[in-house]
């Protein structure tokens, strides 16, 4: 990255930008001093809450679910389907801001641009008159305002606000023209901050195709000094001489998880992974699992455990079909219908070995090559039906034990990357407060 692509995120905002003439304490202790101009007022004076419910999801409109936006940016993300669309749907028109009620420290803000309908966990926010959108939507994202909403939540393992908790919460507002002028600027200025991020982002993705294709290289044996002979498929070419091929299906158990609505709302049942769960590098991360409420019978042979594989055959996005998760987790866990449990009941087989392998073959390209851009699955059939390279069982642990000391370089310098768009998204985060609580004055740095 060049000097020009550079932020310095470790200076204050509030001492890089000029500051107001004036400022008068706005009597609330998180706003502190804002600009003596400025009003403080209840959120819901400056827009109405949107309290309109359907009884089902209308075919014409698309659906937002709290999956789909993206924490503190307030954009959305596509990557991954709908998994559970609520019988009860919100309904919000082109111009309102969502705010997600559920677990509002994540910060979950999107301005729609679109009519539509999503969970009834999102409060819609229509503004009033003289009230910019976007100035609203930076100031629901504001640092400041999410800390003082996420105070008052209530339930422990799903804690939420009201949407008259929610309204009640002061916010800092100037004359329109003047939050024009502040959205327009952190509209230039996020736009610069997501640009390095995306920069780097891709920068992490070039190191785990570099991981994928060192892994597919040694899990296919390609630096092994035996005999080689030809396997039959050009995506392994030819593999030692004691190894063979075999269709998945022979030497393990593939079955999908439940079809079933999942409840981000609830509290209680079974933890159910969903396709969040996985991500793109192949780890498991059970941080934020969804219940379901499942009986014993519907539990009946679904329940996860150690050592079982979930392959993601189903996605919204080509290059995530085929990640591939090893689950090693005490208590009881289950998984939604777009994973694929694997399981290898036979102590022939070491499933950290295939893990490698299946992720090894997604970062290759190869279930993404396998489908067309329209039908971006690889579901039971076409999995059980995939003929993988089978070596000894000795040879499977040496594989899987030297690949994770070769790959701990990669994720060392990944980690080191994802640090550095953690610090940009602190920057970013800082940037918005102080901009819609007036200790930065950007009138003069954006032209309408």
């Amino acid at each position: 990255m060049s000097s020009s692509d550079t932020i310095d995120v470790s200076t204050a905002s509030a001492a890089t930008h000029s500051r107001y003439d004036e400022y008068a304490d706005s009597g609330v202790e998180w706003l502190g001093e804002v600009p003596a101009h400025w009003d403080v007022l209840s959120l819901k004076y400056a827009a109405q809450i949107i309290q309109d419910k359907l009884d089902e999801k209308p075919e014409n409109l698309p659906y937002l679910g709290l999956e789909h936006i993206e924490s503190e940016t307030g954009r959305l993300v596509k990557e991954e389907p709908a998994e559970g669309v609520s019988s009860t749907v919100r309904h919000f028109k082109e111009g309102d801001v969502l705010f997600s009620k559920l677990r509002p420290y994540l910060a979950k803000v999107y301005l729609a641009e679109t009519e539509g309908v999503g969970t009834t966990e999102l409060i819609a926010l229509r503004s009033k008159v003289e009230i910019c959108e976007k100035y609203l939507a930076y100031q629901l994202l504001s640092k400041g305002f999410i800390d003082r909403v996420d105070s008052m939540t209530y339930g422990a393992k799903m804690p939420r606000v009201s949407p008259e908790q929610v309204g009640a919460r002061l916010i800092a507002l100037p004359s329109f023209d003047e939050q024009r002028a502040i959205a327009a600027f952190l509209d230039r200025e996020t736009e610069r901050i997501d640009a390095l991020i995306e920069k780097k982002e891709r920068l992490i993705d070039l190191l785990e195709e570099m991981r994928a294709t060192e892994v597919l290289a040694v899990a296919t044996g390609r630096n092994n000094e035996s005999e080689f002979k030809w396997s039959g498929y050009p995506r392994y070419g030819d593999i030692p001489e004691e190894w063979r091929v075999s269709s998945l299906k022979w030497i393990a158990d593939i079955d999908y998880g439940h079809t079933v609505q999942l409840d981000r709302t609830a509290t209680e049942g079974v933890p159910i992974i969903s396709l969040p769960n996985v991500s793109k590098s192949g780890q498991l991360d059970l941080e934020d699992v969804p219940f379901a409420d499942l009986s014993s019978d519907e539990l009946e042979g679904t329940l996860l455990r150690p050592g079982d594989l979930l392959f993601n055959w189903r996605s919204g996005s080509a290059d995530h079909v085929g990640k591939t998760a090893y689950f090693d987790e005490d208590g009881v866990y289950t998984h939604v219908s777009f994973l694929l449990r694997i399981r290898f009941d036979r102590e022939d087989y070491n499933p950290r070995y295939f893990q490698m392998l299946f992720n090894g073959l997604r970062g290759a390209g190869y279930f993404s090559a396998a489908k067309n851009k329209v039908n971006r699955t690889f579901n039971q059939t076409e999995l059980g039906n995939l003929k993988i390279v089978v070596p000894s069982k000795d040879e499977q642990d040496r594989i899987a034990s030297y690949l994770h000391k070769r790959t701990a370089r990669i994720d060392t310098l990944v980690r080191k990357v994802k640090e550095g768009i953690v610090r940009l998204k602190e920057y970013r985060a800082a940037l918005i407060s102080a901009a819609v609580t007036g200790q930065i004055d950007v009138r003069e740095k954006v032209q309408l």
